[in-house]
């Protein structure tokens, strides 16, 4: 699916010019619980580092034995920054929040450390990592 989106601007208006951003369903080799995840819709830049990502984590879980990957909250999602009025990189289908276990303003690291290296392996960013911790965001630099 290709989608028509405004550019991200707070103050946008109705003469604000579109973009055109490259958003499509892709095939994720991967089960949530007992749940086959047949798609996931991000950026196309993103699909592949995704991809590689998970199969890391999958080889991951099956090598520690346990799960790794609980759930996410998909990739392309239209919203703004928690607390914020500017736009999120879900709202270009460049980010994705993973193993979403508590609301955002109460966050504890729950991320195995094998499965942020397979992230960070494939290019992502992790919001782990930044000073505003947003331990389930994971992000590419992606230019739109």
């Amino acid at each position: 699916m290709k989608v028509l989106l405004a550019m991200a601007l707070a103050t946008a208006t109705f003469d604000t010019p579109l973009v055109h951003i490259d958003v499509s369903k892709y095939q994720i080799p991967y089960f949530i619980g007992n749940r086959p995840v047949r798609t996931i819709t991000c950026h196309k830049a993103l699909a592949k580092p995704l991809i590689a990502a998970i199969q890391c984590v999958r080889k991951q879980e099956m090598h520690l034995g346990r799960k790794l990957l609980i759930n996410h909250a998909g990739c392309y999602v239209h919203r703004r920054i928690h607390g914020s009025t500017q736009w999120s990189n879900h709202r270009w289908g460049t980010a994705i929040d993973i193993n979403v276990t508590q609301p955002v303003s109460k966050l504890t690291n729950n991320q195995d450390p094998a499965l942020v290296k397979c992230f960070k392996d494939q290019g992502f960013t992790w919001g782990g990592d930044w000073k505003s911790k947003d331990y389930m965001h994971f992000e590419m630099d992606i230019q739109i």
